[in-house]
């Protein structure tokens, strides 16, 4: 079961409906079709190295992130990032669309009322929250003159359809292009994340680089973020990894959500839980926190929810959601093997705090073998088992305090904070950015 499974059955086929029937513009001719040229370039990069495993790491990045072409060229990117779903997409001076609308009953929610009230929902609310279909769906045509929006869409190697995106340009200009899955747009307007720029040079400008070495440069490029993420692995499985005493003879075990190695416009991200097989007692505690300064992660027990939830309209495409079970909490600190149990989003300590949870903690109150997953990478392998042996010894579970979704002020205040920022991997960089801006 993959993180976009749905999308294979119910909204691909639309997707290749609405290109057949040709409702994106037909592409412009380049002023001088002989002397076009096409640069090649790739999106997101799998790095293994767990031999027979999914990739342990997913470089959030473009292949080269700059290229320079002629007015007329055209570039093709490629997408070679496996099942992690990734866009190519111009926004020009459009503001970068929010991953998610959170709906009450199927009308925008109110905001938290100020202060923070209390209780649960009102009876009878039914809480979604819808993914932009600017962002799930191909916009534009197959050219663009910087102005508009143009996108490839959502694409992955598990979904139907092209595997590369073409687009030719057709007017002078430098233009920012991002991945709408994995970049926020900052209060300021700025947008961080995953991104590069295209320059557009008047047509018959010399290159500054031919074809033949902007795919150089995206192998090197490529090669020194593997060689990157295999010499920060050992960290990444062993950093914090700890044991602490706790309540009545208990063991309180820290594991690792993730990790990630920090760069300007994108990131190399350990898709792992570390370690991802403990041996602990009955009564004992398991905590969940990222190793490092930013995160963007989730622990899940029980079934494995979809990622996301289709309902099909009586025309154009369906409306798509983004599963509450994942994106927020639920189930309370005691867990005895049944049921659904979630963390929501867990974030990093120097992450806003209104947009996860810093960490998550379980006691665990029954023997077994309990399998756990990252609700929002489980399709990169990241999972992970707890076994829980009787106690021999004595003493009671300690009772931490933990995630759950019966607050209605921390659900509405994750409602807001999912409808302002992009449920996606860079929230986790605001920060790293500002510091960098200041030096």
């Amino acid at each position: 079961m993959r993180k976009l499974r749905l999308f294979t059955v119910a909204v691909m086929p639309m997707m290749l409906i609405m290109a057949v029937a040709g409702i994106r513009p037909a592409a412009a001719a380049p002023a001088n079709a002989s002397a076009a040229e096409t640069f090649n370039a790739l999106v997101g990069h799998e790095i293994f190295t767990e031999e027979g495993q999914k990739s342990s790491w997913q470089a959030i990045r473009f292949y080269p992130e700059n290229i320079t072409v002629n007015v007329g060229d055209s570039i093709s990117w490629k997408f070679d990032a496996g099942v992690e779903p990734h866009t190519v997409s111009f926004l020009s001076d459009s503001k970068l669309p929010d991953f998610v609308t959170p709906e009450c009953n199927g009308a925008p929610c109110p905001p938290p009322p100020p202060g923070g009230g209390g209780g649960p929902p009102p009876p009878g609310v039914t809480i979604k929250l819808r993914v932009s279909p600017i962002i799930a769906f191909p916009q534009g045509g197959t050219s663009y003159d910087g102005s508009g929006i143009v996108s490839s869409g959502v694409v992955a190697s598990d979904l139907p359809g092209p595997k590369d995106y073409n687009l030719s340009f057709t007017k002078a200009g430098t233009y920012t292009f991002v991945c709408l899955v994995h970049a926020v747009q900052l209060p300021d307007g700025t947008i961080v994340g995953m991104q590069g720029k295209v320059t557009v040079q008047a047509e018959g400008s010399a290159y500054p680089k031919t074809n033949a070495q902007v795919q150089a440069e995206a192998q090197a490029m490529m090669a020194a973020d593997e060689q990157e993420a295999r010499a920060a692995e050992p960290e990444a499985k062993t950093k914090m990894v700890t044991t602490r005493p706790g309540a009545n003879g208990t063991t309180v075990h820290h594991v690792n959500s993730g990790y990630q190695i920090f760069k300007p416009t994108y990131a190399i991200d350990y898709m792992r839980f570390a370690p991802n097989d403990i041996n602990i007692s009955v009564g004992d505690t398991v905590e969940w926190s990222s190793p490092t300064p930013h995160s963007f992660h989730n622990v899940l027990f029980g079934e494995e929810p979809e990622a996301l939830l289709v309902e099909p309209q009586p025309a154009g495409p369906p409306k798509l959601y983004f599963n509450t079970k994942i994106a927020l909490p639920s189930g309370g600190p005691d867990y005895a093997g049944s049921d659904l149990y979630s963390a929501g989003i867990i974030v990093g300590p120097e992450d806003p705090p209104q947009a996860g949870a810093q960490g998550y903690a379980l006691t665990f109150s029954a023997s077994g073998r309990f399998e756990y997953i990252c609700g929002l990478h489980y399709h990169n392998g990241m999972d992970g088992h707890v076994t829980v042996a009787a106690r021999t010894g004595g003493g009671q579970p300690g009772m931490p305090t933990t995630g759950n979704a019966d607050n209605w002020s921390l659900v509405a205040a994750l409602l807001v904070a999912l409808a302002a920022t992009l449920v996606g991997l860079f929230l986790r960089l605001r920060l790293m950015f500002r510091r960098n801006a200041v030096k």
